[in-house]
């Protein structure tokens, strides 16, 4: 075994590989209830609009910057002709 991989023990694939198992498991437990509710997920993944129009990250509000005059939803899709 060569050094770099000398702090892995073979004891922890075993455990390593049911964690695995277990978050996989979750995971498809999420995506069939997510499904019942609203349809095949990876079928509503097609219709997802990335949003693009904020100028900024709103969590990096700050207060003291006072009001901002940003471009309505409607006058920015007409800009882009998706209106």
């Amino acid at each position: 075994m060569t050094a770099e991989l000398s702090f892995i023990s073979v004891k922890w694939i075993k455990p390593l590989w049911q964690k695995l198992e277990k978050i996989r498991g979750q995971q498809q437990k999420e995506l069939t209830e997510i499904g019942n509710i609203f349809g095949e997920p990876r079928e509503l993944a097609k219709y997802y609009v990335q949003p693009h129009c904020e100028y900024r990250n709103p969590a990096d509000y700050d207060e003291d910057d006072g009001p901002r005059d940003l471009p309505s939803l409607g006058n920015k899709l007409a800009e882009t002709g998706s209106l």
